[in-house]
């Protein structure tokens, strides 16, 4: 998925008055704790560079690949309903982006070997 792909479908699904500006810097936001908590953890991802989307990289694609996407629809849910004061949206839309958290971070897990602490040290 790429940056304006999730926007877009954020936007049709949940309609807001918040700037594209401040959309790329929350997928900037996620996308850095995924090369963070995820990708600097296990090999395969050392040329994996951190993210830093903005107008100019509508196109560029996101860090966590299909079936995985979905996970940037709820960020970017989360993010609005936590500036709207929405809690309760807020607390529906965290519970579905702690499910699509876990099914791909349990998916690295399965398909790459976790370093050890010494090579993220050095990462």
């Amino acid at each position: 998925m790429t940056v304006q792909a999730a926007i877009l479908r954020a936007d049709e699904l949940r309609p807001n008055t918040f700037s594209d500006d401040i959309k790329y810097s929350w997928l900037s936001e996620l996308d850095g704790r995924i090369k963070t908590d995820v990708f600097d953890t296990h090999a395969g991802y050392e040329n994996v560079e951190a993210p830093d989307y903005n107008l100019g990289n509508r196109t560029k694609e996101l860090l966590a690949p299909e079936p995985y996407s979905d996970i940037y629809v709820y960020w970017l849910f989360m993010k609005m309903d936590f500036m709207n004061g929405e809690f309760d949206l807020f607390n529906n839309d965290a519970m579905l982006y702690n499910t699509a958290w876990l099914a791909f971070a349990n998916f690295v897990n399965r398909t790459h070997d976790v370093k050890t602490r010494a090579k993220i040290k050095n990462a």
